[in-house]
């Protein structure tokens, strides 16, 4: 493992990223159920269904992951924490668990009142953030690969969050004018690309040469791929014309193939060549990346709501659950691991017998648990393509998409419940009353 160039000395309590990846899985769990509740949901990227879905994955999963992790990936990688993290964490989780779930019933029920609150709930807990990963992002010095692209997916959070609130304020305002057609591809265009794929290659640039032990990620790729792919988006927001978007959703398209080879060919070259089951979902969610990036450069091309509105479910389920969900969940199985373990190794510095009884971190989370994480996903997102083209396995889809949440879900309990059992190992053997950031863990 190599973790030079990182620092270690200021991260925060295990209990602030891990409640948040804890959290996480229900919400694939809710999507999952709602996918086997109504799936003619696959029927249209318009349904109210399949948008409540999308949301329940997009700011239920992923955005509570991600955040989750920034509070632990600022400190490593700028030397810079977030700001009052005892309090903002858990504040910026209960918004955005109140506001996705209150936002996915309003598209269900078209309730006008939840929609407004799920907006003001999620524009609160977004703003908070924001305002402390922000500070951060500024105070560090000096700006390195992995902050300079953190900044530029912040301002892609905040431009996606602008947008979202302009385009849902038609649901409880109609009259106010601030909704306008065009902008919800937009909105999916900064979330996916600017915010989502943003901040995977700030933080791939630097988990992958250090859990992999492979080359370092050229440095074109956050100093040019990163702003290069920023500035495509905003020529797609801007009112320039038909052609000159085409171009730029042809050019975010091949910016985001350009970074899936890179990272596969950096991948290639790892020096360890065991069975790796985060390097398998990584190859899995690059790929997907890829593959999804070459259906978005059709996308412009193709004629007809028949064969327009299929392309762009495919290209949204692909790039959403193929590659966003399959790299977070692969780097969960590598991440959570090394925090339990680092944790517990700081708790017993001040007792250095009771490092006999730390966890291996292959115990923590096994490459058994991960191997079945693995398939189980690889088969819900086979499936979920399958049914597209057969309603039939819908169902069947749903049902396997229940059980890989579920999975995840059992597998970070599984890890809080090791690092409670040898934290207090630890304390017995010091014979000492320590502090337990274990609290709400389990």
């Amino acid at each position: 493992m190599n973790t030079q160039g990182l620092s270690f000395e200021s991260i925060p309590p295990l209990n602030v990223p891990l409640r948040f990846f804890q959290t996480a899985p229900f919400f694939g769990m809710l999507a999952a159920l709602l996918l086997l509740w109504q799936p003619e949901a696959l029927d249209s990227r318009w349904q109210p269904s399949l948008l409540a879905f999308t949301h329940l994955l997009t700011l239920g999963f992923g955005a509570i992951l991600m955040m989750g992790a920034l509070f632990q990936v600022m400190p490593v990688v700028t030397g810079q924490t977030l700001p009052k993290s005892s309090w903002v964490a858990p504040l910026v989780r209960l918004a955005l668990v109140c506001g996705t779930l209150m936002l996915a019933a309003g598209f269900l029920s078209a309730i006008p009142l939840l929609y407004l609150l799920a907006t003001l709930t999620l524009a609160c807990g977004l703003m908070i953030f924001l305002g402390s990963f922000g500070w951060a992002l500024l105070k560090a010095q000096p700006v390195g690969d992995s902050a300079y692209c953190l900044r530029l997916a912040a301002l892609s959070l905040l431009i996606t969050a602008v947008i979202g609130t302009l385009q849902l304020s038609y649901q409880y305002w109609p009259e106010g004018g601030l909704y306008h057609p065009a902008r919800t591809n937009i909105h999916a265009a900064w979330g996916g690309f600017g915010w989502s794929l943003g901040l995977i290659i700030a933080v791939a640039i630097q988990v992958i040469p250090m859990f992999h032990v492979t080359p370092s990620f050229p440095r074109w790729v956050p100093r040019r791929l990163a702003p290069t792919l920023f500035a495509l988006l905003i020529l797609l927001s801007l009112p320039v014309g038909q052609s000159l978007q085409t171009a730029a959703l042809i050019g975010i398209a091949i910016t985001a193939a350009v970074f899936a080879i890179t990272a596969l060919n950096v991948l290639k070259k790892r020096k360890r060549k065991l069975v790796d089951w985060t390097v398998r979902f990584w190859k899995l969610g690059l790929t997907h990346l890829l593959v999804a990036a070459g259906l978005l450069l059709l996308y412009p091309f193709v004629d007809g709501v028949h064969f327009s509105g299929p392309l762009a479910l495919l290209i949204g389920l692909g790039f959403g659950l193929g590659f966003v969900v399959s790299v977070m969940v692969g780097m969960l199985q590598k991440i959570v691991p090394f925090l339990v373990y680092l944790h517990l190794q700081r708790a017993s510095l001040s007792n250095p017998s009771a490092m006999m009884n730390l966890p291996n971190m292959k115990a923590i989370i096994s490459s058994d648990v991960s191997r079945k994480q693995f398939y189980l996903h690889a088969l819900a997102l086979a499936l979920i393509y399958f049914c597209i083209a057969l309603p039939s396995l819908r169902p069947a889809a749903a049902l396997v998409l229940l059980v890989d949440f579920a999975w995840l879900g059992y597998s970070l309990l599984r890890a809080a419940r090791c690092y409670v059992d040898a934290l207090r190992m630890i304390d017995s053997t010091a014979s000492t009353s320590q502090p337990s950031s274990a609290s709400g863990l389990l």
